[in-house]
């Protein structure tokens, strides 16, 4: 059989290239992705819940780590799901929810107010005061060129 460069990866179960070849490998953490859309058939799972192949049937199943996708959009109805908080479907409502990890993402812009947050120092929104808050992993960043003066790093 000739030896296909195109198609020679390091980790080949642990990657999607469906467009190098007509059939797709088998994924390591498949249930959080979707590509049931390519096969008839659905291939083996570990655990059902997880995915999402909502495409196939009109229900959606109930989803692991629905929070950090938002596909409400695809229905009238909402899902049910284990914590309303943690989801973003803002679309649908006009103020936003409280979501889990906010502090990763910045929308501080779309609405005056801002919303009620678990740990306020983790997150960042220095658009909109004139100074910055106190910011969790502070130390892999580099914002020093915001200020004249250089922070104390020595000891």
């Amino acid at each position: 059989m000739p030896i296909d460069n195109t198609s020679i990866r390091h980790r080949w179960a642990y990657s999607s290239y469906d467009h190098e070849t007509e059939t797709r490998p088998i994924k390591h953490r498949w249930a959080y992705s979707s590509y049931a859309h390519e096969t008839e058939t659905r291939p083996i799972r570990h655990r059902r819940a997880y995915s999402s192949y909502a495409h196939e049937t009109e229900t959606r199943p109930i989803r692991h780590r629905w929070a950090y996708t938002s596909y409400a959009h695809e229905t009238k109805t909402r899902p049910i799901r284990h914590r309303w908080a943690y989801s973003s479907y803002a679309h649908e409502t006009e103020t936003r929810p409280i979501r889990h990890r906010w502090a990763y993402t910045s929308y501080a812009h779309e609405t005056k107010t801002r919303p009620i947050r678990h740990r306020w120092a983790y997150s960042s929104y220095a658009h909109e005061t004139e100074t910055r808050p106190i910011r969790h992993r502070w130390a892999y960043t580099s914002y020093a060129h915001e200020t004249k003066t250089r922070p104390n790093t020595t000891l």
